[in-house]
């Protein structure tokens, strides 16, 4: 008979977080797509956004044109759970045209080490609706930058 509790079995699985941007969503409106992204910004693409500036950046390799009128949300998000930001980042709808199936992220996901545990070696999945949880996930794929940049693209 097994006597270990599931706690006891448990196994930390380390994720990556080497990306430099992430799609938070794909959304398709009135002739037109949205794609919603998540990146890291140094403290002079944060400047030239405060002063409303275009914004050309290129991250894993991908060029972007960030025009003001479609940067969401920029600087310093405090992602963690509870958190005023998170707050505000539900109210989104970002993840609107999800029915039945929402985004898939790591089963029992811990922001602070950005690891899942699971009772074997392989990484469990479950699904999300709450922006802020898959914005959290995403924050960490990307290394947790300091300063963070939300901007939806218009293709």
């Amino acid at each position: 008979m097994l006597n270990k509790s599931i706690n006891e079995v448990m196994n930390t699985i380390p994720l990556p977080d080497d990306f430099e941007y992430q799609i938070i969503n794909t959304t398709d409106g009135i002739l037109k797509k949205y794609v919603y992204h998540i990146t890291g910004i140094t403290q002079e693409e944060y400047n030239m956004i405060k002063k409303g500036e275009t914004l050309n950046i290129t991250r894993d390799n991908v060029d972007f044109k960030i025009l003001p009128d479609n940067i969401l949300c920029f600087g310093k998000i405090d992602f963690n759970k509870g958190s005023e930001d998170c707050a505000t980042l539900d109210t989104f709808k970002w993840l609107s045209n999800l029915i039945l199936t929402g985004k898939h992220i790591p089963s029992n996901y811990n922001y602070e080490t950005h690891s899942c545990t699971s009772p074997n070696s392989k990484m469990l999945w479950t699904e999300t609706f709450k922006v802020s949880v898959l914005c959290r996930y995403l924050h960490g794929c990307i290394g947790k930058p300091e300063l963070t940049l939300i901007f939806k693209e218009i293709i």
